[in-house]
């Protein structure tokens, strides 16, 4: 699942044509704080997911399957 997560983030970020930087900057984060999302081995909560999507202004879809 958190493969999943960070798959759609980078897909998100890579459509929106935006460097780690400049989603850090939109997000008032470092880089290394997306580098650390989009690696996948960690959740990231539903309010960074947001502020992620709204930093690269693309919408993020997840899917939770049982």
């Amino acid at each position: 699942m958190e493969y999943e997560v960070a798959y759609a983030l980078i897909s998100a970020r890579v459509k929106a044509n935006m460097t780690q930087s400049e989603v850090a900057k939109k997000m008032n984060t470092t880089p290394s704080v997306i580098a650390r999302l989009e690696i996948g081995k960690h959740f990231p909560s539903l309010q960074t997911i947001y502020r992620y999507a709204l930093a690269v202004d693309k919408q993020i879809d997840l899917h939770a399957q049982p």
